[in-house]
């Protein structure tokens, strides 16, 4: 797998793609609508305990949503990335995270996004990378953020 072949293929493109990879294998592919991408209980189920599930944010220029995090919590995946017209957002997640603390984390998301930064205008700035960035600082031993832009991406993570 080569992250700055993946960045090149996602140029342009209109619609969310993703790829998922366990022990450098690629077990998915698979593309979705210009926001999202829908996977069946099927393909839940095949991509759970998997080391890097890497997509498209083609609209904007927008971080890791909520709904991103939390499908790479719920399945276990260690390493998930965003790639949007300018930077790569990578999100990791650590061996010590329980599960159990999911609904922490979803309270926690919700409170900073709704409260702390409600005055953030999605339409200028990307809010869930203010909120990531807080999050990985409340939950240091689970978690690790980075965005990079696209230029300064060396192609590991």
């Amino acid at each position: 797998m080569n992250i700055k072949e993946i960045i090149e293929e996602f140029k342009g493109l209109f619609y969310e793609k993703c790829y998922v990879y366990k022990d450098d294998t690629l077990i998915l592919s698979k593309k979705g609508k210009h926001s999202y991408i829908k996977f069946t209980d099927y393909e839940i189920e095949r991509v759970k305990n998997s080391d890097l599930l890497i997509h498209s944010h083609p609209v904007e220029d927008w971080s890791l949503s909520n709904s991103d995090i939390g499908f790479a919590l719920e399945c276990n995946i260690k390493t998930i990335i965003a790639i949007t017209p300018k930077n790569v957002c990578i999100f990791k997640i650590k061996d010590r995270f329980n599960l159990a603390f999911l609904e922490d984390i979803n309270e926690r998301w919700y409170t900073l996004r709704n409260y702390k930064y409600f005055y953030i205008d999605i339409a200028t700035d990307d809010l869930n990378h203010h909120v990531l960035l807080e999050l990985v600082s409340d939950f240091p031993d689970y978690f690790e953020y980075q965005k990079i832009s696209i230029r300064e991406f060396k192609g590991k993570v």
